[in-house]
């Protein structure tokens, strides 16, 4: 097993409900050398530091976060840069999900997630398998896993920075700048051992996307959400039961770039239905600078955070709960007749104390106590934030 790396520039989070423990802890895909190894949004200049997996406890008094101990990984530290994840419960264990945009290719691992005792950490990630397509090449970002041989997976580009040179990456920049709708997401299905070289099929289930991001199944999986980051909305899919095809039911535009989504759970509704929650970037051009390795003077816009339940909107709706934060997102966009956006979290991302910028997932629960929770990542943050409910 590795040495940790520091708990920092964590882009995705996902719940694992720990079979037989009682116990809900949240695991995180960390990337120290960010800065210097991003596929997404540049730049690609050293993959060698490694990147880890954390875990958070959000029963603790004081999350602070311990590193996930990877066992028999084959590849080298260049070949883990984890980007987005999800645990799915199988009855032989629960499964760990991971886009690893490794040095030479970005391709998905599988591993067995356990709790162990040990120096390296409580947490164990197994490996299995890795899952390897001549789709993954491009930009692979978020995955919803739908059973344990079939997932949803994004991808955020159709022009990568991986295809390197002058021309990529000028496509690749105005397909961000533009916003043009040239991104997808795709169905991928697995069959045979896992752990012998499974066969991996893939079809694409939804184009005309514009950085397509983050997804989420509804609890009953009959409707997928999509984020698409340069559209600053969310998507609704209805999913078919049988193929698992997507077809677009309605969208809900948000106040800002949206990265990651996550389904809270069914005690975060008030009248029943589900509960999505949306992270994601306010000002894009501070998000570039510091993607850059810019420095940010005092008085300059740093890249802030949000982050937003959207709720099906109730009979009295009245978003007073929203309207009590600093930039109401009710304000901010247009409202859905159906769906009502509460603001969860906002911070400036300034250096003052307290300050927590480039919000990119936000994933809640309720503790013992009734309380909720949820714990935020940063891309570019050191460590992660927690808020739990006065």
């Amino acid at each position: 097993m590795w040495a940790p790396s520091p708990l920092k520039f964590c882009e995705d989070a996902t719940e694992w409900d720990v079979e037989g423990s009682g116990r809900k802890l949240v695991l995180l895909s960390c990337d120290p050398g960010r800065k210097e190894w991003n596929t997404v949004m540049g730049p690609l200049q050293d993959a060698a530091p490694k990147a880890q997996l954390w875990v958070v406890d959000p029963a603790s008094d004081s999350p602070a976060g311990s590193p996930v101990g990877l066992k028999n990984f084959p590849g080298s530290t260049s070949d883990f840069h984890p980007l987005g994840i999800e645990v799915f419960k199988t009855p032989k264990g629960d499964i760990l999900y991971v886009v690893n945009h490794q040095a030479t290719r970005s391709t998905i691992e599988l591993f067995a997630l356990t709790l162990a005792k040990s120096k390296q950490g409580r947490v164990v990630a197994t490996y299995i398998a890795t899952l390897d397509h001549p789709s993954f090449t491009g930009a692979p970002n978020a995955l919803a896993v739908i059973s344990p041989t079939a997932f949803y997976l994004s991808h955020d580009h159709r022009f990568t920075r991986r295809s390197r040179g002058i021309l990529s990456t000028l496509l690749n920049r105005v397909e961000t700048l533009v916003a043009l709708p040239l991104s997808r997401v795709d169905l991928v299905e697995i069959s045979g051992d896992p752990k012998l070289k499974p066969e991996v099929r893939v079809f694409t289930v939804a184009t005309g996307l514009a950085f397509a991001n983050g997804l989420a199944l509804s609890h009953d999986r009959h409707t997928l959400a999509v984020a698409s980051t340069t559209h600053r909305t969310v998507k609704f899919y209805a999913v078919n039961s049988e193929t698992h095809a997507l077809k677009l039911r309605e969208q809900v535009p948000l106040p800002f770039l949206v990265d990651n989504l996550s389904l809270a759970p069914r005690a975060w509704s008030v009248e029943g239905g589900d509960v999505f929650l949306a992270a994601g970037h306010p000002h894009f051009f501070s998000l570039a600078a510091a993607a850059a390795g810019k420095e940010l003077g005092a008085a300059a816009t740093h890249p802030s955070s949000w982050v937003v339940a959207i709720s099906p909107r109730t009979t009295n709706a009245t978003d007073a709960d929203d309207l009590a934060a600093s930039y109401p997102a009710s304000m901010r966009a247009v409202q859905s007749a159906r769906w009502e956006l509460t603001t969860l979290f906002q911070s400036n991302g300034g250096k003052e104390e307290g300050a927590f910028g480039m919000s990119t997932s936000g994933v809640g629960g309720v503790g013992a106590d009734g309380r909720r929770w949820m714990v935020v990542t940063g891309l570019y943050a050191e460590g992660a934030r927690f808020l739990r409910e006065s």
